[in-house]
């Protein structure tokens, strides 16, 4: 599957609206993998959440990405897997500065 830099965007900027969050506070990389054993999914998606947020919203950000990506490349119920992470106050560094939140 190709994923043009254009679809990306839209997404993105698609994603950030309907979580409510600003633009510069989500990064979505793609990765492309040449091969893949097991369970095959066209997409994978390793999601990185702070620990801020309630279990409800975070359920919503995850349900949200699967179904824009789903929509935004014409996926199938089964062809995408999101694994959420959260990530603790203190565990992230940006800009040279440790990242706290409350």
């Amino acid at each position: 599957m190709t994923i043009t830099s254009n679809q990306l965007e839209t997404l993105t900027k698609e994603w950030a609206e309907t979580i409510e969050v600003d633009l510069k506070d989500i990064c979505l990389s793609i990765i492309d993998v040449s091969q893949q054993a097991g369970q095959n999914y066209k997409v994978m998606v390793i999601l990185f959440l702070p620990s801020l947020w309630d279990k409800s919203n975070i359920e919503r950000i995850q349900l949200s990405l699967d179904t824009l990506l789903k929509k935004h490349f014409k996926l199938g119920v089964s062809d995408v897997f999101i694994i959420t992470n959260i990530v603790q106050s203190g565990n992230v560094t940006e800009n040279g500065n440790i990242v706290k939140w409350e």
